[in-house]
């Protein structure tokens, strides 16, 4: 009973201070709080996570047909269902990044399935009041990073990508590649690597439909 009222109170107080912020009578700072063009997003994002609002599946420029396509509007629980061809993936939790570097936090949900080994990561992002999506194997995406940076991994060479995304399409862009497949030492490599792995992971929170307002609150700030 205490926890439902925590949740409604939360709730009541995110559409207040979203109220307030349009009114202009919030004024914070970043570095760990919430800011006026912040409230706008978190609603927008918290209307799709909630299935409440669509979101549009965006074309991704470095992935080859037939898996790459442009699909929704769709809201969250018809897409889990839909890429489960039967079976629903499930969120199971989500950190908030800035994954494109816009100044703009991002979600990535990590998602399972009952029946297949590893996660997918759906990756949210948000651009002129609208969400785009876009899904990456957890091998082409782990171990990600503050920086937004993630490891991308497949037989014969280790990569460190960060994701671009721009007018709705996605993108990405090698940070670092392993010497096997391109003109770099094993030293430099070896080097870098040990650069990247010290960087500090993204916080991941557990993913609740009971909890998402307060959480992604929690959330926001947690990988500035």
């Amino acid at each position: 009973m205490v926890k439902k009222a925590i949740i409604v109170l939360a709730g009541f107080l995110l559409a207040a201070l979203i109220t307030a912020s349009n009114d202009g009578n919030i004024t914070a700072n970043k570095d760990g709080i919430i800011t006026n063009s912040d409230y706008g997003v978190i609603s927008i994002y918290l209307d799709v996570l909630q299935s409440k609002a669509d979101f549009i599946e965006a074309l991704n420029a470095d992935m080859p047909s037939p898996q790459n396509f442009q699909g929704g509007p769709i809201k969250l629980k018809d897409y889990l269902l839909k890429i489960g061809e039967g079976a629903t993936w499930g969120a199971k939790e989500f950190t908030v990044i800035d994954v494109n570097g816009d100044g703009i936090n991002d979600i990535i949900l990590s998602l399972t399935h009952p029946y297949i080994m590893g996660n997918i990561m759906l990756v949210l992002v948000y651009e002129d009041a609208k969400v785009y999506s876009n899904i990456f194997m957890s091998r082409h995406m782990s171990q990600i990073k503050k920086d937004g940076t993630f490891y991308d991994s497949v037989p014969g060479h280790f990569n460190v990508m960060k994701l671009l995304f721009s007018s709705g399409v996605f993108s990405s862009k090698e940070v670092l590649h392993s010497p096997d497949y391109y003109e770099v030492s094993s030293d430099d490599f070896s080097s870098a690597m040990k650069e990247q792995d010290i960087k500090e992971d993204a916080k991941w929170f557990p993913f609740s439909m009971e909890t998402i307002t307060a959480d992604l609150f929690t959330a926001w700030h947690s990988n500035d």
